[in-house]
């Protein structure tokens, strides 16, 4: 309700809330072996158009982008795997006005395949 002249004007007005978008992520293979590539996908609460991957390897947070940009791209692939490594992402909702919190955690460990050895008589 307004006053518009010296007259009471009453209005219906839309307020649009646009709630903040929640992540999470899925890597493939997992576990991987030595020299994969490893295809990361973000699963989003709401419509996001972009992205902020990192990755980490035990030497703390990287991003996957160089230099730090957000990416459209989703998903995205860490290629030639050599060692465990934990995936995160956040992201942000289209209107650009609300980012996430990162995502849980995902950790791609390298396989090994133990073989016995082989007894020849």
């Amino acid at each position: 309700t307004f006053t518009s002249f010296g007259c009471i004007v009453t209005d219906n007005v839309t307020v649009t809330v646009n709630p903040v978008p929640t992540a999470t992520l899925s890597a493939v293979p997992n576990p991987a072996c030595l020299g994969d590539d490893i295809i990361i996908t973000a699963t989003t609460s709401i419509p996001v158009n972009l992205y902020r991957f990192q990755m980490n390897t035990g030497g703390g947070w990287l991003n996957m982008s160089s230099p730090f940009q957000w990416l459209s791209m989703n998903p995205i692939t860490f290629s030639n795997i050599s060692s465990t490594t934990q995936f995160r992402v956040k992201v942000k909702e289209y209107n650009g006005c609300n980012t996430s919190v990162w995502s849980p955690v995902v950790t791609v460990p390298i396989s090994v395949i133990a073989t016995q050895p082989i007894n020849h008589n």
